[in-house]
């Protein structure tokens, strides 16, 4: 999420560099406050804006991170990085559907972008439209072929929604074997997917242990809910 920073920082000293580092240290005041003072050098560095606004993020500002990555992007309004990341902010403020413009401002960009491609798709499926996330999330697998997360979604959605016509059992079977497997089966929400998956196929032999195995791995890892 850095990106560009390095183009700056003959203009900028050394204010961007060290908020990175303060940033990666978890010193997070700190950060903030070397990003501001690059911004008073070059109020336009829009990496700098979207850097600000991820440290902003850690920190809880989440309304004042968006208002850093909309500067960003009113400076460069192809910013794919900016796009992304203002997506995020808006679906942590409950504004899903403007995150929905951004995070197809972004594939637009980068229509390659798997992690951008399971994020529209999460955000559709809040929005019951769940034929576009399946959409999304098929082509974020073609693009990852070992994105858990979305392996996991899409086998959640196949095995369990109330439309026949987009129901498909079998193939949720093969994706939460998959991602348990990727996962050496310690995902106990994984599991989860997995118990629904074969319940929808018929295979309750399986579906029980399997779902017995996700609450065990749940309760001794803190997960009660």
């Amino acid at each position: 999420m850095a990106t560009g920073v390095g183009k700056l920082s003959e203009s900028l000293g050394p204010a961007p560099f060290l908020g990175m580092m303060l940033r990666g240290s978890g010193r997070l005041p700190e950060a903030i406050n070397q990003f501001k003072q690059a911004l008073q050098l070059k109020p336009d560095a829009h990496d700098v804006h979207n850097v600000l606004g991820n440290a902003l993020v850690e920190a809880g500002e989440t309304q004042e991170a968006i208002w850093h990555y909309e500067q960003a992007l009113r400076i460069k309004p192809d910013y794919f990085e900016a796009h992304n990341n203002l997506g995020n902010a808006l679906v942590q403020v409950g504004k899903a559907k403007e995150a929905i413009v951004h995070y197809e401002q972004a594939l637009r960009i980068k229509p390659d972008h798997a992690e951008a491609q399971n994020h529209i798709g999460n955000i559709l499926l809040r929005l019951g439209r769940v034929q576009e996330a399946i959409a999304h999330y098929e082509q974020a697998l073609r693009i990852k072929p070992e994105y858990i997360q979305a392996q996991n979604s899409l086998a959640w959605i196949l095995a369990t929604d109330g439309d026949d016509q987009l129901r498909k059992p079998q193939t949720a079977v093969q994706l939460a074997e998959h991602a348990c497997s990727l996962t050496q089966r310690r995902d106990p929400n994984l599991l989860d997917t997995l118990a629904a998956a074969y319940a929808a196929t018929g295979r309750f032999a399986d579906a029980i242990p399997t779902a017995q195995e996700a609450h065990s791995l749940a309760a001794a890892t803190g997960q009660e809910a």
